[in-house]
């Protein structure tokens, strides 16, 4: 009788732990906070990378919403990148017209990464993700990013 009130407890440990809050990660290595109330929530720490390399994964409606809070912070983000003379514009890819763009300073990338830009983005776009630091004075009077990398997506 002891031995099955003993399994008995163990069980009904085991199963409170199971129903307790347990962090999952994506694919794209983001956290997610399963909750023992059937919700979630992505954690705010979606860096990637080891040290002062690491960038924050972020959605491009939350880099323009948070500009202000943002600054100086390490970012990545996608969208539909436009050469427009010497400016990048980002915007959402999902939508036709995008009016709200992000300003993202290239000219400190590789050569080889403007000329990528330069060939792929002048006529209709592309799509793209950027890596940077999100900075209140691009241009000289806008805040946006000071690009670190630019990717095709």
């Amino acid at each position: 009788m002891a031995k099955f009130a003993l399994a008995a407890l163990f069980l009904a440990g085991a199963s409170a732990i199971a129903w307790a809050d347990q962090t999952a990660t994506l694919p794209d290595g983001r956290q997610v906070l399963l909750k023992e109330n059937g919700t979630y929530e992505i954690q705010a720490s979606g860096n990637s990378g080891s040290g002062g390399d690491a960038y924050t994964d972020l959605n491009l409606v939350d880099v323009k919403v948070d500009m202000k809070e943002l600054e100086n912070q390490r970012i990545r983000t996608s969208g539909k990148g436009m050469l427009v003379g010497n400016m990048f514009i980002l915007t959402e890819a999902s939508t036709a017209i995008d009016s709200n763009g992000v300003m993202v300073d290239i000219s400190k990338l590789p050569r080889e990464m403007r000329k990528w830009v330069v060939t792929n983005c002048a006529q209709g776009g592309c799509r793209a993700t950027i890596e940077g630091e999100v900075r209140s004075d691009i241009s000289g009077f806008m805040p946006g990013i000071l690009a670190h990398s630019v990717k095709p997506n």
